[in-house]
């Protein structure tokens, strides 16, 4: 449902949109983790009082919420600029139309940029666009997806190592990551937002129109700043 990072600011979704939670909602039950980069410190002298607020209302919100989270897979080569891709193609039931109002960038530290993009018709627009090193925040956007729309996620990675390193689950691995928070355009639950990959058998006919490029000093690696 939602990422956070030290040096980032509460998030508050637009006026009118939430999570449908509880019995009747998606989200019956809410788990917290809380990720250390350092937890030496622990013992049991020392604990921690991390946490997060939540805002609830009783009264259902005229749209309602859903997330979704996009990425790619592959291998970066030592000392190389790597450009790992993933495509999908929009086939929500009923063709519904989504709104994506914003979203988050995630890799570890390979990362340079990550940037998403809904092709609609041959067109390229723009979704997200972020430096994985800056704080991790969900940030603003204002898209339409509908039936037939491709999205496509980025990741620019560096690999600094002298190792192949490989896309995984764990922090010694890579990820390459988009996640987008929407809400359906007729006010009802979000559907399930059903983003096909384009090699799939079914969407084998669809080519991807010709490839954007990014521009020159595009992937200029910004300073990582400090967090604490």
């Amino acid at each position: 449902m939602y990422d956070w990072t030290k040096d980032v600011d509460a998030y508050h979704f637009p006026p009118g949109v939430g999570f449908l939670a509880g019995a009747d909602g998606e989200y019956r039950n809410l788990i917290l983790q809380v990720h250390y980069s350092d937890a030496s410190r622990f013992n049991e002298s020392f604990r921690d009082s991390s946490g997060l607020k939540i805002t609830f209302t009783r009264d259902r919100t005229p749209m309602l919420a859903g997330l979704r989270t996009l990425g790619g897979n592959g291998h970066i080569f030592p000392g190389r600029l790597e450009n790992l891709e993933s495509t999908c193609v929009m086939r929500p039931p009923g063709g519904t139309k989504y709104r994506v109002f914003s979203y988050l960038v995630h890799t570890h530290d390979l990362g340079l940029l990550v940037v998403g993009y809904r092709v609609r018709d041959g067109n390229w627009t723009e979704i997200a666009r972020r430096s994985p090193q800056m704080p991790k925040a969900f940030m603003p956007t204002d898209i339409t997806l509908q039936d037939g729309d491709l999205v496509v996620v980025r990741c620019f990675m560096y690999n600094f190592e002298d190792q192949i390193i490989m896309t995984g689950s764990t922090h010694h691995d890579e990820m390459c990551i988009l996640r987008l928070l929407f809400y359906s355009e007729d006010g009802q639950f979000p559907p399930p937002f059903e983003c096909k990959p384009l090699d799939a058998p079914e969407h084998e006919e669809q080519a991807l129109p010709p490839r954007r490029a990014e521009k020159p000093g595009a992937l200029q690696h910004p300073p990582r700043p400090r967090l604490g």
